[in-house]
């Protein structure tokens, strides 16, 4: 049997960890909420410069789904970057170099995903004021 004890260290990863996962859980709940639509008759692709290619996903789509996925998102990315941290952590040991090459990525690319959100829910409130007008 394994007698030793959590150093305090131990017990901040465990935590760190803890609160990664649960940033994890609530970032996948706040794409769901942000991109997701069971209405994509009208929907040619999700990925497009063009307004009229994601038509669909707009206009049968609540607001108040992008607006929740949002608000999540913004609220929990620190939760993502903390499981990055953690993951680089974990790859100092071998080769700080790498573990480095992981981390800024990821940290940059969990910001830029928030960003592309937040351009989501902007396109979806010009898209709804120009419907009503």
């Amino acid at each position: 049997m394994n007698n030793k004890k959590h150093t305090r260290n131990d017990r901040g990863i465990l935590l760190l960890g803890s609160l990664a996962v649960i940033g994890a859980i609530i970032s996948v709940i706040a794409d769901y909420f942000s991109g997701w639509s069971d209405n994509t008759n009208a929907m040619t692709t999700a990925f497009s410069l063009n307004l009229e290619n994601i038509r669909g996903l707009f206009e049968y789509k609540p607001r108040w789904t992008y607006i929740l996925g949002n608000y999540l998102a913004i609220f929990f990315l620190p939760f993502h970057i903390i499981g990055s941290y953690l993951i680089y952590l974990a790859l100092r040991p071998v080769n700080e170099k790498y573990a480095k090459f992981y981390f800024y990525p990821a940290a940059y690319l969990a910001v830029l995903g928030l960003a592309i959100t937040a351009l989501m829910h902007l396109l979806l409130t010009l898209f709804n004021r120009a419907m009503k007008t």
